[in-house]
């Protein structure tokens, strides 16, 4: 019985052994996995870091007073050019409508525009009535007197033209080809201003009048 003894006793101590090992192995291998997460934690900590401490780019200036007037007289050149490329067909004894759009062709930020346009015209787009959310804001000029003021006031005294602008008359008879009469001398009645903010675009849908025939 005594010469026994030792033996049980061994194989006690060994199986108690490997249970503390596996055990460790386990918390070893837990500890490491909890190690491999606060590793990366740690790093992308420091990358947000990194980006929220990078000096942002500084604000963008308004425009001066000159570069409002620059712009807004390049806006008026526009509508004088792009009138003369537009036609009326079998059209020039009476006062003829027709319509004229000018682009804006550098990108206008958010900021820009509304430095430039906020007080101006009628909302007719985002309202609480209409279109809520879009990103594109339409303003109305319903008259020359009030185009003009917005043109003196935001841009900086410039002037726009009631009249001077000219369009093309074209005449067509049965099958014949339409050949050109000449230009017709027009005036200026309206003004829509359009703004995508999301494409940073502006441009102006205009609505002229030709003259009648007798006041050319």
């Amino acid at each position: 019985m005594d010469r026994k003894q030792p033996a049980v006793i061994s194989v006690a101590t060994t199986d108690a052994t490997a249970s503390e090992v596996g055990e460790l192995r386990s918390q070893v291998r837990l500890l490491t996995s909890q190690n491999n997460a606060l590793k990366r934690e740690l790093a992308n900590t420091k990358k947000r870091a990194a980006l929220s401490t990078t000096a942002a780019p500084p604000a963008k200036k308004a425009k001066t007073a000159g570069q409002k007037k620059k712009l807004f007289e390049k806006w008026a050149k526009a509508l004088m050019r792009e009138s003369k490329k537009q036609k009326i067909t079998n059209g020039g004894f009476g006062p003829d409508i027709f319509d004229v759009k000018v682009k804006e062709t550098t990108p206008l930020c958010d900021a820009d525009f509304h430095d430039l346009f906020d007080g101006y015209g009628t909302k007719v787009q985002p309202t609480p009535e209409n279109k809520p959310t879009s990103v594109t804001t339409i303003l109305r000029f319903t008259d020359y007197d009030s185009i003009r003021e917005f043109f003196a006031a935001a841009g900086g005294g410039a002037n726009i033209p009631e009249a001077g602008y000219e369009v093309q008359l074209w005449r067509r008879r049965n099958f014949e080809k339409s050949y050109k009469v000449g230009l017709r001398g027009a005036t200026l009645d309206i003004m829509t201003v359009n703004y995508n903010r999301s494409k940073q675009a502006l441009w102006f849908d205009c609505v002229l009048w030709s003259k009648p025939y007798d006041e050319c």
